[in-house]
């Protein structure tokens, strides 16, 4: 083989050219695809510096399993469970995630558009003696808010809750029986 390619001129060795010039176009090809702050930095976040969502929803006998998600300022979030069980006494990390700007921004949207500052501490059906209760707690521009449901439907809240669970990955997402019992007494606000 070698002799046939030496009998017709052909070179074995190639010139660093020959790559050069394909390594090259590659590069151009994916800057111009894709802007500077993807490629070196996230996007900065649109919403207020210390914007932080706490969010927890559990039973209300003792031993009922519990969940919760905090997202931090930047959009990372984390996903905390305690199992089921009366020797259950901690929350234990389940998994991370990150939101992006995007992610934050609806949140931030909804949670203004649906006044959250503006709602009471906490709202109850005191009819219902078991059930289960969700609360909220959100920082933004200096305020901190802390919002508890205990077995009743609120709309303004739980559009909120039902925006974070659209954004948040699906093992992270919270649920608590207002969202699903259609008989629920329901509140505006």
């Amino acid at each position: 083989m070698v002799d046939l390619l030496r009998k017709y001129g052909a070179k074995m060795s190639m010139s660093p050219r020959v790559f050069f010039i394909p390594l090259f176009a590659l590069m151009i090809g994916i800057a111009l695809a894709v802007s500077p702050s993807d490629l070196f930095a996230k996007k900065k976040m649109t919403t207020p510096d210390d914007f932080s969502i706490f969010l927890h929803s559990a039973g209300r006998l003792p031993g009922s399993p519990e969940y919760a998600i905090r997202i931090a300022p930047d959009g990372h979030g984390m996903n905390y469970e305690k199992p089921e069980g009366l020797d259950k006494k901690e929350m234990v990390l389940v998994s991370e995630f990150d939101l992006d700007a995007t992610a934050m921004k609806k949140i931030y949207d909804v949670i203004k558009k649906e006044k959250f500052f503006d709602l009471k501490q906490e709202y109850r059906d005191p009819n219902i003696m078991d059930g289960d209760f969700a609360e909220m707690e959100i920082t933004a521009d200096g305020k901190k808010h802390r919002v508890t449901t205990i077995n009743i439907k609120v709309d303004a809240f739980d559009n909120i809750v039902r925006e974070i669970n659209t954004l948040t990955p699906k093992n992270a997402s919270i649920y608590y029986n207002a969202l699903l019992v259609d008989d629920y007494k329901r509140v505006e606000r």
